[in-house]
């Protein structure tokens, strides 16, 4: 039966993963914890490669990358797509990733405009 207290919760976010998936909540993304636990589940480590076809807001790029497992997402709505690029930027910046991606046009585009309007 559904244990609506318990349940309410269930989509919470920890302290560890605010800094990450706080702030641009999508309607439609996962809870962190439950990425880890499936990536666990499945076994990924070092030499996998996780695909996430409707990546969203990276959620699970964000997971995957910040447990060293390489991982490819596609997105087509570009304000979700957007803040997958941030949110991948972020993690880039706070484990100091000898290599990190090349901005995309849209990231490129988003600093230009963010700029202009402040």
């Amino acid at each position: 039966m559904f244990n609506q207290t318990r349940n309410s919760k269930i989509n919470d976010l920890t302290v560890e993963d605010r800094a990450y998936h706080d702030w641009y909540r999508f309607v439609l993304s996962f809870p962190p914890h439950l990425v880890r636990h499936y990536l666990d589940q499945f076994g990924a480590n070092a030499g996998s490669m996780v695909l996430d076809p409707f990546c969203g807001t990276g959620t699970t790029l964000v997971e995957s990358k910040k447990l060293g497992i390489a991982s490819v997402g596609c997105e087509a709505n570009p304000v979700t797509h957007f803040a997958s690029t941030v949110k991948l930027n972020s993690v880039n910046h706070r484990f100091d990733y000898p290599h990190p991606p090349a901005p995309s046009p849209l990231h490129i585009e988003g600093e230009r405009t963010a700029h202009n309007s402040s």
